[in-house]
């Protein structure tokens, strides 16, 4: 196994800021746990009520998950063209 592989075995995540077009619920409440424990306290009814409030003024993020396995799969692809006489950082 190259070490590539081991580094994309475990979930990896993406981070966006969020806007009208990519807007998504679970991610955003993912990438901001603040506003995540305030929806749950009732302070707000949904994370889209505080990004139209809020987090589209202050650039808020999402939280995109990737699954090992798409990771791996786009990797495979790529592969011949990777050098395997370099060290890979994961930045």
């Amino acid at each position: 196994m190259h070490m590539q592989d081991r580094l994309y075995d475990k979930p990896q995540t993406l981070q966006s800021i969020a806007t009208d077009a990519n807007f998504d619920e679970a991610c955003y409440l993912r990438a901001n746990p603040d506003v995540a424990a305030a929806v749950r306290a009732h302070q707000f009814e949904s994370g889209r009520q505080h990004f139209e409030a809020f987090g589209r003024q202050e650039r808020r993020r999402l939280q995109l998950k990737v699954e090992p396995g798409r990771k791996r799969s786009k990797l495979q692809q790529i592969r011949r063209l990777i050098r395997d006489d370099m060290q890979m950082q994961e930045a």
